[in-house]
This record gives structure tokens, sequence and C-alpha cells, in this order.
């Protein structure tokens, strides 16, 4: 066991050395810079534990030539073992060392704005590099023959940058046999020496090393904990080496500008595309909860593994997040991924990725993603069922019910797989057409809402709430999602919601109302995007639940409400998107929603009143002679977080057009006549009609959270204001029916002493509206489109829960991270 930080620790008396001695240091002293990376394992804690980031900014104050050895040597030391091997126990050690100690360094280096440019001098040559005894995987006499032979014959070229040289390092090591990479017979005991047919790390092909079966490899290759320990150090130093951005204001961030991640996604070296393979196989694989063993996870632990699938997950939304303008504008005008008229390929020749020459073409050109060109060309059936299975089994991880407490394994890396699941979605048009007719669609989209649900009351989740609404903005978009959620609904209801009889249309309704009244300022910029999710499959709904109705209506009364709809310029939009819910239900499904037909009649001031809204919106306070205006409740683009800003602004599109031509649209419609009169109640309906069982919600339940905003910006309704949206409300639909179907329910309380809401029901269900209604208005369809904003905001997020990851050890905390604010707790 190591001492950890003690007086007997090896990393001690090097340390202290660059600390206290302004000497420089030769880098050509093996003897001393082997001292920080010994043939034997420093625990990962120790290494955090002594090298922390008082001690790398005194070394760089004392002595920055001594710093920029000793990450130059680091570098050069694996660049050696991809040379000759990592067979050997002495040299896996000496790897494990070196990715350690550069994972601590790195991002005290990468803070320094000074130092940005020393990642790409050049490498340095001629440097000595002793490998343990036995290391090499050839005889060394073999191997000084070769190189003689191989510089006879090779056109030297300038060194690599040194930033090069190490992503080369790591891709090469992540499938060295033996070290990350397992075979029955690469098998090597510790203290033995390899045999010598073995080949050097960087001839290995990957192709036959992929360290999980999935797409397109079905092998299942022998995994020991010490393996994937491995492997989980590698996958975070790589992490780190892509972390530039965290030392970056959102203003300057560039997504494009990393020049660490083009690399790796641009198609550069050899073994990038079995990288992307390995990370996807890694998440889709893993299996928490295996045979359903009770408590299996505490006889076996697999903490390497559930870290594991956590970095690729993470390096996979990093990596998502790269596309290159010519590479986006490409894929909008259709030019570049769609594979289905091409003949089926076996995704090993796929993966064999471009040829040299083409290599460099796309670098000098610019490069491309090859992550996002890859998993744009997976349409195999089995590669696809994979993709949807693996990943619906861990977003539905949290939702498993058990009859003894915490008896599985719970998972926590929703983020994560959120991400991999709407890239997925956004990129992959043959993965969206297949999760939509199979049967993990309404698992994914149950998932979603749960955390939705059960995270809506966290403020520190704004990033979440995104990505998980904006998945089912992108799923909405599609006649088949909205279809499938007519299912009934008959698991274990594990949300605090209501309880209802009905279906995966009723939950979402239900999960979206509990959003939308929950007191979290951060969710006030995605009403829009909520209530654009259910017009878009309000047209194909064939029930609806009587609470959902009741929601539904709920929300129609908050949102028309004078102190709301004056609050914000814009709040008059929830208006239309409600009613054109309605409209699009009594229009295109009015069979099978009595439900909410007979909630609309209960309930029908909140309709009726929209009529005369704008001498209500004006009208002034009794006891007064002029309006009293409030001022607005939303947050104001000052006080609101900047990803917020963003990403608001990229909410809706309907082919480009904005919220405000979508409703110009809706009201213009052919078949949508002109703001008829309004309609009186008839009291005596309301005095007969039994109280539903569902009641009403007070109006104040959804103001709470905008009184507790803050300053705000100062609005000055206009009746000019008013009247310019007013006329354009498409109220005809609903008030058609209600001016033919009060007459007749009154008639039937009247004429048959119906007391009892379900007898309501039932005649509204064997009623019919054929012939009676306007025109029906065309399916307005809103579909999610990115932007550039929204890009940088997303990758705000992605790093933001990154660096909250890796807290334990302390990977880029204890640097000054500029990408966001970090706040400390009072108990930290």
């Amino acid at each position: 066991l190591h001492n950890m930080g003690g007086e007997h620790s090896s990393l001690a008396p090097p340390l202290a050395r660059l600390a206290n001695n302004p000497e420089v240091i030769n880098i050509q002293t093996e003897e001393f810079w082997d001292q920080l990376v010994p043939d034997t394992p420093i625990p990962l804690a120790q290494v955090f534990s002594e090298i922390n980031g008082d001690l790398v900014r005194t070394i760089k104050k004392t002595c920055p030539k001594n710093l920029a050895t000793l990450c130059r040597r680091s570098v050069l030391k694996l660049h050696a073992a991809v040379q000759t091997g990592v067979a050997k126990y002495e040299s896996q050690a000496q790897v494990t060392n070196v990715v350690r100690v550069l994972t601590r360094v790195m991002p005290f280096v990468f803070e320094d704005p000074a130092w940005s440019g020393f990642w790409w001098t050049p490498t340095p040559v001629g440097v000595v590099m002793s490998m343990p005894a036995g290391s090499t995987e050839k005889p060394l006499e073999k191997m000084h023959e070769s190189a003689a032979k191989e510089r006879e014959t090779t056109v030297f070229r300038d060194p690599a940058p040194l930033a090069e040289t190490l992503l080369d390092a790591i891709l090469h090591l992540m499938f060295a046999p033996t070290y990350t990479a397992s075979k029955p017979e690469f098998r090597v005991a510790p203290h033995m020496t390899a045999p010598q047919a073995f080949v050097p790390v960087w001839q290995v092909n990957p192709l036959e090393y992929i360290w999980y079966p999935g797409v397109g490899f079905e092998k299942t290759l022998p995994s020991l904990p010490v393996v994937e320990e491995n492997r989980c150090d590698l996958l975070r130093l790589l992490l780190v080496c892509l972390s530039t951005p965290l030392y970056t204001t959102p203003a300057q961030l560039d997504p494009l500008g990393n020049p660490w991640l083009a690399y790796i996604v641009g198609g550069q070296h050899p073994k990038s595309r079995a990288l992307f393979q390995t990370l996807i196989n890694t998440v889709i694989s893993y299996d928490p909860v295996g045979w359903g063993v009770p408590y299996n996870y505490v006889l076996l632990p697999d903490d390497h593994r559930n870290l594991l699938v956590q970095l690729s997950g993470q390096l996979l939304a990093v990596m998502l997040d790269f596309v290159p303008e010519s590479q986006d504008s490409a894929e909008e005008h259709g030019d570049a991924t769609d594979t289905s008229d091409l003949p089926a390929q076996s995704t090993e020749t796929a993966l064999q990725g471009l040829s040299v020459s083409q290599r460099e073409a796309d670098a000098e050109s610019g490069g491309k993603n090859m992550l996002v060109e890859w998993l744009c060309s997976l349409h195999d059936e089995r590669d696809l069922q994979l993709l949807a299975t693996g990943l619906a089994r861990l977003l539905h991880n949290p939702l498993e019910v058990t009859w003894m407490p915490a008896s599985q394994k719970a998972v926590d890396f929703n983020k994560e797989l959120l991400i991999l699941v709407w890239r997925l979605l956004d990129i992959n048009t043959h993965f969206l057409t297949f999760l939509l007719r199979c049967d993990q669609l309404l698992d994914v989209t149950l998932a979603v809402l749960h955390m939705l649900n059960s995270t809506r009351r966290d403020f520190t989740q704004p990033g979440l709430f995104h990505i998980g609404v904006y998945t089912l903005l992108m799923l909405s978009g599609e006649r088949n999602f909205a279809v499938r959620l007519n299912r009934a609904f008959a698991e274990a209801l594990k949300m605090d919601v209501p309880a209802f009889s009905g279906t995966y249309a009723d939950l979402m309704i239900l999960v979206f109302h509990n959003m939308m009244t929950c007191n979290n300022k951060f969710l006030v910029p995605l009403y829009d995007v909520m209530l654009t999710v259910l017009a878009n499959v309000s047209p194909y709904l064939k029930t609806v639940s009587l609470v959902a109705a009741n929601k539904l209506v709920h929300l129609l009364e908050v949102f028309s409400s004078p102190k709301f709809v004056l609050a914000v310029e814009s709040n008059h939009h929830f208006m239309f998107y409600l009613l054109e819910i309605f409209n699009n239900i009594i229009q295109y499904q009015f069979e099978g929603n009595q439900n909410l037909i007979y909630v609309l009649v209960r309930r029908r001031n909140a309709v009726l009143a929209l009529q005369t809204l704008p001498s209500t919106l004006l009208a002034p306070p009794a006891g007064t002679s002029t309006p009293t205006l409030p001022r607005s409740d939303h947050p104001s683009p000052q006080t609101s977080p900047p990803a917020v800003r963003a990403h608001a602004s990229t909410v809706v599109s309907n082919s480009g057009a904005s919220a405000a031509a979508a409703e110009s649209a809706t009201a213009s419609a052919p078949g949508s006549p002109s703001r008829p009169a309004a309609a009186k109640p008839n009291d005596s309906l309301s005095k007969r009609l039994i109280r539903t069982s569902v009641e009403a919600e007070p109006d104040t339940e959804h103001f709470s959270v905008l009184e507790e905003i803050g300053d705000t910006e100062e609005f000055e309704p206009t009746r000019e204001w008013v009247q310019s949206w007013h006329s354009k409300l498409p109220l005809e639909t609903v008030r058609r029916t209600l001016q033919i179907l009060l007459p007749q329910i009154e008639k039937l309380c009247e004429d048959k002493g119906v007391t009892d809401e379900s007898e309501i029901i039932q005649f509204l269900k064997n009623g019919t509206l054929v012939g009676l209604l306007p025109v029906p208005h065309p399916i307005l369809i809103r579909k999610y489109q990115s932007r550039v904003c929204a890009t940088v905001w997303f990758n705000c997020f992605a790093w933001s829960f990154i660096y909250l990851r890796h807290l334990t050890p302390p990977v880029w905390h204890g640097s000054h991270v500029k990408l966001f604010r970090v706040k400390l707790s009072d108990t930290d």
C-alpha cells in the first residue's frame, strides 16, 4: 500500500524539487523524471492528493520550463509505449502512472492563456526513453534492424504537434492487448515477459479488440477489473484533452474551434472509427440488472464498468456537438448521410474508414465529424435494434419495480443517455423511423417523462429540462409518435401525478401540467415548447381522460387571465396553442373525446370569456379611473441565465417560421370564419349539472413562480396591441361546439332529470357534430430545427454536468473554469 502523501511517498521528493528549485532540469535526465512515473502503479487518489493545483501553479511560476518538460516527457513516454508495447506488468504500471499524472496536470495548464500554444509546439525528437526490461514485443536487435530499414525508406516530415502525439498515443493504447483489450491468447501474468510474436500496439487491428459486443461486433471478449480500470484512466485523460472549452467564456466559445476535438473526430487517425464503435457498444451493452438476482451489484460490484459507461457517454456527448459548417450545410441539403438507396454493407466494412489520401483531403478542407457520419450511416435493422434496446433499458432503469428495497442497481447517467438519444434522433433518420415503430418508443417516452416530473422542482437542472422537452418535441413532429401515445398506460405509476385511467398521452399532459405549475423559473422558457408538443400530437389523440382534460382547461384559464397576459408581450401565444389543441381534437377526434367536450361544457366560461378579453384586459380595477398595468413577471434577458436566454430563442420552428407566423397560419387557415358574436352562458345548465369528480384548480396556482422571479422588463400593453392578436384567436370551432351542445345537454337534464356526470358523458359519446362545425383547418406540425446559439448552449450544458460528475477525484475542480460559474455550498 502506498502512503497517501506521507513522507515515504515516491512522488514527494521529485515534486518538492520541482516546486522549490528554480534550476532547469534537462529533458534527458531520465533518473530524475522517471521518479514521477515509477514501474509500480500509484493509486489515482494519491496522484490527485499530492499533485494539487497550488503545486502545479508553483512549479509554473518557479520554473515553467520544468513543467513543460514534465508534460513533454509524459507524452513521449506514452509514445514509446505505443512503439514497443505494454505487455509487461512494469510497462503497464508506467503507462498508468503517466496517464494519471497528465490527467491531473493538464487542467492547470489549460487554465493559463499564456500556455494555449504550448501543446501545439513540435514534439521533441531524439529524447531517450527507457522502457522496463522485457517490455518490448520484439527482440531489440530485430527492432533496431526494422527501424534502420524504415529510416531508409521513409520520407521525413516535420515533427507532429505535441497534442497530436498525445492523442495518437491515447487512441493506440485504447486497443493495446493485455492493457485495455483482452483476448485469451494475450493473457500475461504480472512480472512475466510477453511472447515475442506480439506486434507493436500501433500495428494492432482495432476492429478485433472492440471492448464489448454490439453494433458491428458480436464477439464477447474477456474483461478483467484491472483492464476496465485502465480503460477508465485513458477515457478520463481523453476527456481532459477535449476540455479546453471549460477555460473559455461563453461569449468566446466556438463549438468548432477545438483542435483537439477536430483531430479525434475529423478522420485524421485510423483508429477513430473503432473508438466511436467502442464507446457506443460500451453504453448500449451495459445491463446493470443482469439476470435480476437481488443485490447482485453488492455481491459482484461493477463500479469500473459503471464508470466506464459514464465516461463513454460523456465523450460521445462532447464529440457529437462538433459539426463543421460544411457538414452541417450538406446534411441540411440531404447530400451526406442518406444510405437508403445504397446496397447493404457490413458494419465492419463501413468502419474501415476513408483512405489515407481521403482523410488528408478532409483534413485540408476543414474535415468532418466522422462520428456523426458513421452514426448517420447506421441503417441495418440489427444495429438499430441494439441501439434502441440498450438505450431504452438504461433509461428505464430508475422505473424498475422491485419487491425488496434497493435490490437492483440504479444507474446515474441519465443526462449522458438523454443527450445520446436526442442526438441520434437528430442525425439519423433511420433510427428515428425505427424507434417510432418499435416497442422501445414508449419506454423511452416514459423514462423522459419520469425524469422531467421527478426533477421539476430542482432549480439546478435547467439543462436536463431542455434536453428532455426537446427530445419530446423532436418525436412529436412524427405522426407515428402521436398514434403510439394512444396506447393504454398500464404500468405501475411511480410518479407524483393524479391517479388516472388513460393513455400515455394523458400521462404527458399531466406531467406537463405539473411542470408548468411547480414554481420553477427555469421552466418558464419551455412553456411554449411543451404546448407545442401537445399541439403536434393533438390531432391524433383518440381519447383524453377526464383528469387530463381538466388540466388542459385549467391551463387555458391560467394563461388567459389578465395578470398573465399583460405580464409579457408574448404571453398571449399560449392561448393560441391551447385553442389549437382543442380545435384539433374536436375537428379530427371528436368521437372518443367526450371527456374533453364535457369539461369544456362544464368550464365553458374559460372559453367564452376569451371573446370579451380586450375589454377585460384593459378595464380599470374597481374604484380607479385608469387601468393599472402589471409589471412583467418573466425573467428579462439581463436576469435570466445565459444558457436559458440562448436556448429560448431557438425553441420552435415551422420550417423556419416563427411562432407568430404559425399562429397566423392557424388563424387564417381555409374554413376558419371570422370571430362570431359571444354566446351567453346558460346559468340554468350550471345549476343542473352535477359537480365534476375532478375539481378545477384555483387560478392563482400558476402565478406564484412568476412573482418570485425578480426584476423585470417594463411592458406597456395598448388597446391596439390587444386587438392585433385577439382578432386572430381561433375561437370559432370551440364556440360553435358549445353553441350546439349546450342546448342539447340542458334539454337532457330538464327532460330526464339527469344529475350524474357519467350520463352526460355517455350522451356526448353517442353524439356527433358531422356537418355542423366549420371546415376542418389544416394540421400544423412544428418541428425542431437546430441553431448556432442552441449548439453553444448544449455545449455549455454538456461540460457543466461533466464537470460535476468528476468531483471525486476532482479532475477540474480547483482550476480556473470560465465557461460557467462554480459556486461552493456552505458545507464544501
